[in-house]
This record gives structure tokens, C-alpha cells and sequence, in this order.
């Protein structure tokens, strides 16, 4: 007598064909660029020091051509509004 247990050899019969799908999927993906949020920000401050770097040229020009006037009451108030706090 012969018994044959669950050993079938075609359990499930599309299984090749699914690995070929994938196989398949697999070779026709691009490659992608994904930025992550750090790098985004990153490069937001890059932008803040592009700005930053023209107020500060600008600044200089003035100071050069003698336009630039120091407002030394604002500027003592900064000074003791950061050592107070």
C-alpha cells in the first residue's frame, strides 16, 4: 500500500510565475534620489547664509562710504537684555 502524504509537488502552481513578476519588477525600477529632511533643512541654511552674507556686504559698503550711523542706545540695550536673561 501506498500512501502519499502532503508532499504534492504542485501545491501552489503559479509560484514560478510570481518570481518571474518579481524578478521582473525588479530590473524595471529606476534608481531614485530621495532627500531626507535634515539635508533639506541643510540646505535651507545655506540659502540663510547666502542672504546673511549680502546684509553683511552691504554693511560694509556703508561703513566704507561713512552712511553707516551706530545707534549705541539699541545697540546697549541688546547688551544688557542678553546678560540678564
Amino acid at each position: 500500500m501506498k500512501i502519499h502524504g502532503t508532499n504534492r509537488p504542485n501545491i501552489n502552481p503559479y509560484y514560478e510565475q510570481q518570481q518571474r513578476l518579481k524578478q521582473a519588477q525588479q530590473k524595471q525600477s529606476k534608481d531614485r534620489l530621495e532627500i531626507s529632511e535634515a539635508a533639506m533643512k541643510l540646505q535651507k541654511n545655506d540659502q540663510i547664509k547666502e542672504k546673511r552674507q549680502a546684509y553683511v556686504e552691504d554693511i560694509k559698503q556703508r561703513i566704507e562710504s561713512g552712511e553707516y550711523k551706530i545707534n549705541y542706545e539699541k545697540t546697549s540695550q541688546k547688551f544688557i537684555d542678553f546678560f540678564t536673561k
